[in-house]
């Protein structure tokens, strides 16, 4: 890429284009410390024209009073009255130290993300802790991140206020080595625009370590509207490896906040079939042996417990336990997820062959009973 280094640079009017002539020139990189001191009702603009999969990156001081006014993604005409928009996808404006910005970011994209994909996004931080003192409004398909794809580390973010509208995403970044997340924390103003939905990206599935864990991803104060209504989660939470996660909001009376998270459920296989007699004889329990309470049926070789998520997958048989003594006893499983999967046609059966009653969840997927 292209580095420019400078004793100040201040951006006052106009617009400055992300692009270079060469197609092979990725990022631009400004060092030293950057002013935004903006007239009034006109906002500086940072605008990719050409090319894809392009990043600014101040890698020093960002300031700027409650005035200035920056534009992402977009940019103001010489008209003055009109603004033109990027098309361009997989571009970063990156502000890695913006603690004395106090003005206004919005950030504008005309792609929406999908995947490992986003139009044009924001980053703050860059995987490190730092603070942005100003409003930071994403705009339609526009995404707000802590750091660029090629950082391993992450930083808590500290924004005074934070704004989403439809189709946008929060990118949360993960450290496998620590096994942390990511967290912004809003400390004044924080809202969702009616009926939107945001997207939380959690880019890499957590460590088999982190089964169970919980990624607290976006704290704002008590009195914001904060919805699951409002998020969703992607990548991390499709994978069947460690664990799924999904999205869960807790309140802190005592510090006045609440906190969307991502809650990772261990995710425990059945690794071998109940034990199965297609005889009406039976004798003996161990004809009959069960994995609900069998400890070596299971991947984390333990009996059945609560919390896990328990998965009976492709080509395992699972039935109730049998009581020599009663065969009408009632069998209370005791996680209050079990799914019952399988792809095989016809597939195996699965005996329940006494009554069972679990509380919660019970899934079934191309299964017979």
């Amino acid at each position: 890429g292209l580095n420019f280094t400078f004793n100040r640079l201040n951006l006052v009017r106009g617009y400055l284009n992300g692009n270079h002539s060469s197609s092979s020139l990725v990022n631009h990189h400004y060092y030293g410390p950057v002013y935004v001191d903006t007239p009034t009702g006109k906002p500086f603009g940072i605008y990719h024209v050409t090319y894809n999969t392009r990043g600014v990156i101040f890698d020093d001081a960002f300031s700027g009073p409650s005035t200035a006014w920056l534009y992402v993604g977009a940019r103001l005409n010489v008209n003055g009255t009109t603004y033109s928009y990027s098309t361009r996808e997989n571009c970063w404006v990156n502000l890695k130290n913006p603690s004395g910005y106090y003005g206004t970011i919005d950030v504008f994209s005309q792609v929406a993300p999908s995947g490992g994909n986003v139009g044009y996004g924001l980053i703050v931080g860059n995987g490190v802790t730092t603070s942005l003192p100003g409003t930071v409004n994403i705009h339609e398909k526009a995404t707000l991140a802590d750091r660029s794809s090629s950082v391993s580390t992450v930083g808590d973010i500290t924004l005074k206020s934070l704004s989403f509208a439809d189709q946008t995403r929060l990118s949360v970044g993960y450290s496998s080595s620590s096994g942390k997340s990511s967290t912004f924390t809003v400390t004044d103003s924080f809202s969702v625009a009616e009926g939107a939905k945001v997207e939380v990206y959690f880019p890499s599935t957590p460590a088999s370590t982190s089964a169970g864990y919980y990624f607290p991803v976006l704290t704002v104060p008590a009195a914001s509207e904060l919805s699951l209504d409002n998020f969703y989660l992607t990548k991390g939470g499709t994978d069947q490896g460690y664990g799924r996660g999904s999205l869960e909001i807790t309140e802190d009376e005592e510090r006045g906040t609440k906190t969307l998270g991502i809650r990772y459920r261990e995710w425990v296989r059945q690794t071998t079939a109940s034990g199965m007699n297609d005889s009406d004889d039976f004798e003996t329990e161990a004809d009959f042996g069960s994995a609900m309470t069998n400890a070596a049926k299971w991947s984390d070789n333990k009996v059945p417990h609560a919390g896990p998520i328990y998965y009976s997958g492709t080509d395992r048989r699972l039935r109730t336990p049998w009581s020599e003594k009663n065969a009408d006893y009632e069998f209370a499983f005791p996680s209050d997820t079990l799914i019952v999967e399988n792809a095989s046609t016809p597939p195996p059966k699965s005996y329940f062959s006494n009554p069972v009653s679990i509380i919660g969840r019970f899934t079934i997927h191309n299964h017979s009973l």
